[in-house]
């Protein structure tokens, strides 16, 4: 996702407030740390998937400083958060390994950060170095086909 600006409606869908925007990464289902400004007010928070689009709650501590309501047009200035939270650590051994498949790289790179955890978490119960070198061996092809380590198919 790269910087976008339209000019949109404020969507009401149940008790929610929501702005739809062109998503940039049409490819993710994932949620994207996001900021930018609406109408000019600063806002940060997280996009989440909606088909080709992606979307943002307005809270109603914003509707209220802004004065926002449903069906009103705002123009929404939108970034990925180049700050988006904690990041995992990646061990050596696995940061290798990836770098030796270009596929597994670029599917773990597009995994949310609690999803590479995961991995690292799994890699990291491996008691012998025999066990963990198995485990980074089959992490690969499991990144490569989106399979969860605690619960594989």
């Amino acid at each position: 996702m790269s910087s976008t600006s339209i000019t949109t409606r404020v969507i009401k869908e149940g008790d929610n407030y929501l702005i739809y925007f062109p998503s940039q990464r049409p490819d993710t289902r994932a949620r994207v740390r996001v900021r930018g400004y609406i109408n000019g007010h600063p806002f940060a928070g997280l996009a989440f998937p909606a088909g080709d689009d992606h979307f943002i709650y307005v809270t109603p501590e914003m509707r209220h400083a802004m004065k926002l309501g449903a069906g009103d047009i705002v123009t929404i200035e939108v970034e990925p958060d180049p700050f988006p939270g904690p990041e995992v650590d990646i061990p050596d051994d696995l940061a290798h390994a990836l770098e030796g498949d270009a596929e597994a790289y670029a599917a773990f790179y597009r995994m949310p950060p609690s999803h590479r955890r995961r991995y690292v978490e799994w890699l990291d119960e491996a008691r012998q170095p025999e066990s963990r070198a198995r485990r980074i061996e089959h992490a690969l092809v499991m990144i490569a086909t989106d399979v969860d380590p605690y619960h594989p198919q």
